[in-house]
């Protein structure tokens, strides 16, 4: 989660890229989200930031003399005091500054304020980006209470890198952030209090829907607790606008995350992809996939004695045994479990969610060829699939391939894997 110091460099290393413009431009960008870590192997300071819409980010790695930590207040750094190939701003690739001033010094107040100058390219393909970032104002505590009641699933994701766990409930009217940190890499329940240094208030916020204003969390306390299959969390949280955020967020576990709650999925298919290519390697595993003209999609994992798809009846089965068909266990590894269905994007073709994971039912094949997955997902949804075999089945009557997606929360962006690649929002590859 955190792109700091030699993991992040070492990432982004490998993804290096240039990005040129046409003509000289000039960019600005409030800042609304900086970390500094002292890197003590180069005696330097890296400050990492992101835009407001934490789409764009910026690295500065400023170099400092032998027990000096941070920068000086109201020094002007330039280029020259910085190491270069770790100073840059990224979103699908690097791109080096060729230019930098950088100022940290306080208001008038005492917050930090950061105002930043940083060139990339020369000439007409230079591009000036103007960061200017002011630490939060914090009012006094007004006394009023806001509850916040979310019924939607919790996501919960553990950084060994930084030990700590991001949990995120969205509902209608808030997005709430809840980081903290936790040496169990295996659970993320507990209670947890900002009065003993639990909380990583970088990305501890609410965010309000209404005006799109980001609250910054002051004070918090945190328990998340399971009861049953029910994990809750119930958080009180002081903001920097002075009101205090009552919220409780519960789900319940047994239903995988991304999987439709609301809506049963049917849809025909004229037309299918066969896959043996892991047969030997898994076990005797098939795949079938499928698109249509609606923009849905299936794919559909068999265990079979031969690698060919024989009519009959397979039941949905975590088992992986032969005579099977695969039961999803929903995201693993960033990546999606088959046997599932669900829809396209229009504008980049991932897969949406909600998606239908089935976990329980049968897939029966008959001798024609056609595919009947009748199934229910992890929420009880029904899933129905009638798959029809097509003379050349090489596609779907002009539709192309589907791109499987998921979508996750990385260093406070929106990431999405796909095809083995990652990628921000805007489609573009991260690496």
């Amino acid at each position: 989660m955190r792109q700091i110091a030699v993991i992040l460099v070492a990432l982004l290393m490998s993804i290096a890229g240039v990005v040129k413009t046409s003509a000289a431009s000039s960019v600005s960008y409030t800042i609304g989200l900086v970390e500094s870590k002292y890197i003590t192997s180069i005696s330097a300071v890296q400050y990492i930031m992101y835009d407001e819409d934490m789409t764009r980010g910026f690295s500065f790695v400023i170099k400092l003399p032998a027990g000096q930590e941070d920068v000086e207040l109201g020094k002007t750094y330039t280029l020259d005091d910085m190491t270069h190939q770790y100073t840059y701003t990224f979103v699908n690739s690097m791109t080096y500054f060729t230019a930098v001033k950088f100022v940290k010094s306080l208001t008038n107040d005492g917050r930090v304020q950061l105002s930043i100058s940083a060139t990339t390219g020369t000439g007409t393909s230079a591009v000036t980006y103007k960061l200017h970032y002011e630490e939060p104002i914090v009012l006094p505590p007004t006394g009023e209470t806001i509850q916040v009641v979310i019924t939607e699933p919790i996501e919960a994701e553990y950084y060994p890198y930084t030990k700590d766990w991001l949990v995120i409930a969205i509902n209608d009217d808030y997005e709430v952030w809840v980081d903290v940190f936790s040496e169990d890499s295996e659970s993320v329940l507990g209670e947890y209090k900002s009065a003993d240094g639990d909380f990583d208030f970088n990305y501890t916020y609410l965010r309000r829907k209404a005006d799109n204003v980001k609250i910054h969390a002051v004070e918090a306390e945190a328990v998340i607790a399971l009861d049953g299959q029910i994990m809750t969390m119930t958080a009180t949280i002081l903001g920097n606008d002075g009101v205090v955020y009552d919220v409780y967020a519960s789900n319940d576990t047994s239903i995988l995350t991304y999987d439709a709650r609301e809506q049963d999925f049917e849809e025909t298919f004229t037309g299918y992809t066969f896959n043996d290519e892991y047969f030997e390697e898994y076990g005797g595993m098939l795949n079938v996939s499928a698109n249509n003209a609606n923009r849905a999609t299936v794919s559909i994992v068999f265990y079979s004695e031969m690698a060919v798809l024989q009519p009959g009846v397979y039941p949905i089965s975590s088992t992986w045994e032969k005579g099977t068909a695969q039961a999803s266990r929903g995201i693993v590894d960033g990546y999606v479990d088959p046997s599932f269905c669900g829809y396209r994007r229009v504008e980049d073709n991932y897969l949406d969610v909600p998606i239908w994971f089935m976990v329980e039912g049968t897939v029966t094949v008959t001798a024609d060829g056609t595919i009947i997955a009748q199934a229910v997902n992890s929420a009880g949804r029904s899933v129905r699939c009638v798959l029809r075999k097509q003379s050349t089945p090489t596609g779907c009557e002009g539709i192309e391939s589907v791109t499987i997606a998921v979508k996750r929360i990385e260093n406070g962006m929106l990431i999405i894997r796909a095809n083995g690649k990652d990628y921000n929002a805007q489609g573009a590859v991260i690496r």
